[in-house]
């Protein structure tokens, strides 16, 4: 089949062929940087609630030794802040459920 041809169709064949293989890897690395992006801000936003929850547990800690009304009002804002941040992950599926 490749016998009958001319020499520029070979190469015009060949070359289409690694442009086609050169958007095909493209468009493959595109997708998995899309997704790698993703998991990168879900990871972010969990890491984001585990500090909460360590500053909240501090503060607890801090309001029961000390009874002092000042980390009761941080854990409150603390708990504020958790409840804004935890709706973004459910719309990702970072949130366990």
């Amino acid at each position: 089949m490749f016998k009958n041809l001319n020499l520029g169709i070979k190469q015009g064949i060949g070359f289409g062929i690694i442009i086609i293989l050169a958007a095909v890897i493209g468009i493959t690395g595109s997708v998995s940087i899309k997704k790698i992006n993703s998991s990168v801000i879900t990871s972010d936003n969990q890491n984001r609630l585990i500090k909460y929850v360590l500053q909240l547990r501090q503060h607890e800690k801090n309001f029961i030794l000390r009874n002092d009304h000042q980390y009761a009002e941080k854990v409150f804002k603390i708990i504020d802040k958790w409840t804004v941040q935890k709706v973004p992950l459910k719309k990702t599926r970072g949130f366990p459920k």
